[in-house]
């Protein structure tokens, strides 16, 4: 599963190069202007909720997905308030800003949530950038490099909003994103089937062990 990540990685740089370098003189923008809106959660205290829709935060955005579960809640009314100004809609990018800063999670179903300040909420232009080739674009080494010279503050490290949108990135034609997306597919069906066999793997050694505990084998 490492190695799938790091042949991903590794595809990028080799397809695109990063845009610091810029070996293969791409056209370069900053991410703003790839996106129809670069803003972040919100920066209230909602009122909570012992159910409802989840609020999530930094640590909710793991190895490239959104972990829905939460202890957090807010209520319907809450949620339309905090989303008024900007929706969540599928294709919209989340990447967090502070503490483990830079990663990196799509928006794939239309399941309600709500998140946090620390976490940057980016929606691409869709005439101009795949959504699935800008996640990997801010996956990507030379994205990744950017923030880390941006970044300020030691002890919590913090991306400020303004240094989110001036990453610079890729700007090409939408065909070529796709050729990449085609293999990035591909990569990652490969990795979902991996990670279903080790969790099927886990489940049984989980089993076999309670087995033996209870003197059964």
């Amino acid at each position: 599963i490492e190695k799938l990540d790091e042949l991903l990685q590794a595809t990028f740089i080799d397809m695109f190069g990063d845009p610091i370098s810029n070996s293969n003189n791409l056209k370069v923008v900053e991410l703003s202007q790839l996106c129809q809106k670069v803003t972040d959660g919100t920066h209230q205290s909602p009122k909570w909720e012992n159910e409802g829709i989840p609020f999530l935060f930094i640590s909710n955005i793991v190895n490239g997905e959104i972990d829905y579960s939460s202890n957090k809640y807010i209520s319907q009314e809450t949620y339309n308030q905090l989303t008024k100004s900007t929706k969540i809609e599928i294709n919209d990018i989340l990447y967090t800003t502070v503490g483990s800063y830079g990663n990196v999670a799509r928006v794939k179903t239309d399941k309600l949530f709500c998140f946090q300040r620390h976490i940057g909420h980016i929606k691409p232009n869709q005439s101009k950038v795949n959504a699935v080739f800008l996640e990997n674009m801010l996956s990507s080494f030379g994205v990744k490099m950017q923030a880390d010279r941006l970044v300020k503050g030691v002890a919590q490290k913090t991306l400020n909003l303004k240094d989110l949108k001036s990453l610079l990135v890729f700007d090409i034609p939408i065909i070529e994103q796709e050729n990449f997306v085609k293999i990035s597919n591909k990569i990652k069906m490969q990795k979902q089937t991996l990670t279903a066999q080790l969790t099927e793997q886990e489940n049984l050694f989980k089993s076999l062990q309670q087995r033996a505990f209870n003197g059964e084998l």
